[in-house]
């Protein structure tokens, strides 16, 4: 369990380890971290698209947004994207793109592929 206090009010907010929390102009956002299907950098701001179609943008790196999520089913594939493994349906023969859901195409960096080939041969042997 996580106690946020509000600053404003002073009110106190427990966030469950299974979810975390994102603020933008629009408040707080709670997300449940199963629901997270990828995160998209764009400089120091993210989008967090998560299933449903649910798109929140918020003003933190990728590292600080991928820190809060922290699951073993998650894997940064690019500077800009930071994946679901469990939303992916289909990875290209060289490993150089993926398909989330059957229509999102994200790329998967040369520099991380190999290390993508492990994570995807290591979370397959677990499955």
């Amino acid at each position: 369990m996580i106690q946020l206090r509000n600053r404003n009010n002073g009110t106190l907010l427990e966030v469950k380890r299974n979810k975390f929390v994102l603020s933008n102009n629009d408040g707080l956002h709670i997300i449940q971290k199963e629901t997270v299907v990828y995160v998209k950098a764009d400089g120091n701001y993210c989008a967090v698209i998560c299933k449903g179609g649910r798109k929140i943008t918020c003003a933190q790196t990728l590292k600080a947004v991928a820190s809060k999520i922290n699951m073993p089913s998650f894997y940064r594939i690019h500077q800009s994207f930071y994946i679901n493994f469990s939303c992916v349906t289909c990875i290209a023969g060289d490993f150089s793109m993926i398909t989330i859901d059957g229509d999102i195409h994200l790329p998967v960096s040369r520099s991380r592929r190999s290390g993508f080939r492990t994570f995807v041969a290591t979370f397959i042997a677990c499955a």
